[in-house]
């Protein structure tokens, strides 16, 4: 962790507020190619010492033992949380804006470099101190008009409760894993 500082921030920002973090994008040690993706991304959890939830700041460092993660090749994900059709029909894109620079994470359609269309749908989604902007519009040119079945709407709907679930799926996980816990330091006292 201490050769990788985005995952070492991520590291700090979770024992700090004692809440998930996600790290901003880095090239995972596992990836082996020189010219891979920098698309890999970690989701920290704390560990403390054992006693009740630590209330501050001072108390969480004084506590802290460690960090669970769970790493995750981003662009993979997110493709795999996607149907074919919506990725086939339309361009999306996803990327890390936190902080203002634009990382990007997943393009459906890579080669497609065609200005963003009036009627794309967009979305900020905010989850464990990053901000990811999601793009979608069609990827070939629409007509002047479409009807209610050509809308963006329907597979961003689709897309925002996908990414929702996934980042539900992360939260719980949290509360699991400090339920297991207390279950397990209780049974074995």
């Amino acid at each position: 962790v201490n050769k990788q500082p985005t995952n070492l921030a991520a590291v700090l920002r979770s024992r700090d507020s004692d809440e998930p973090e996600l790290s901003s994008p880095f090239r995972l040690v596992q990836t082996t190619a020189s010219n891979a993706q920098i698309d890999g991304l970690t989701v920290r959890l704390p560990v403390y010492s054992v006693g009740p939830p630590p209330r501050t700041v001072a108390e969480r460092r004084a506590r802290f033992l460690g960090s669970l993660a769970a790493s995750f090749r981003v662009s993979s994900l997110i493709e795999d949380a996607l149907p074919a059709g919506v990725r086939n029909e339309m361009h999306i894109e996803v990327v890390d804006v936190t902080g203002g620079a634009a990382l990007p994470l997943y393009d459906s359609h890579p080669a497609l470099h065609s200005p963003r269309p009036t009627e794309a749908f967009l979305r900020e989604i905010r989850y464990g101190g990053r901000v990811w902007q999601v793009s979608m519009h069609p990827a070939s040119h629409p007509a002047t008009t479409f009807t209610w079945a050509e809308s963006v709407l329907w597979p961003g709907l689709l897309a925002s409760v996908l990414l929702a679930l996934l980042v539900g799926s992360i939260a719980t996980t949290r509360r699991r894993a400090l339920e297991l816990g207390w279950r397990m330091s209780h049974r074995y006292r």
